[in-house]
C-alpha cells in the first residue's frame, strides 16, 4: 500500500486509481491557485474529469498543478 500523500503523475496512475478520492490543485481563469476534491473519473488529453456529488467537473489539463490521492473525507 502507498503512503500519503501519493501524487498521480503517470497515465497509468490515472487508470489504476479511477474511482478513488483525489485532491486536485489547479489554477483558475484568473490564475489563482484553487483546490477541489472528488472521485477520479478520467484524464484525457484535454481535461481531468472528477465526480463531485454526482456531477462531472472538468478541469483543463494545462491548469492542473498536481493531483494526489486523498482520504474519502478529503
Amino acid at each position: 500500500m502507498v503512503g500519503f500523500p501519493f501524487f498521480l503523475t503517470k497515465e497509468e496512475d490515472f487508470q489504476v486509481f479511477k474511482g478513488f478520492p483525489i485532491e486536485v490543485t489547479y489554477q483558475d481563469s484568473k490564475k489563482n491557485e484553487q483546490q477541489t476534491h472528488g472521485l477520479l473519473l478520467k484524464r484525457t488529453d484535454n481535461d481531468l474529469q472528477i465526480n463531485q456529488k454526482g456531477k462531472t467537473k472538468r478541469i483543463p489539463v494545462e491548469d492542473v498543478i498536481q493531483v494526489r490521492l486523498s482520504t474519502p473525507s478529503g
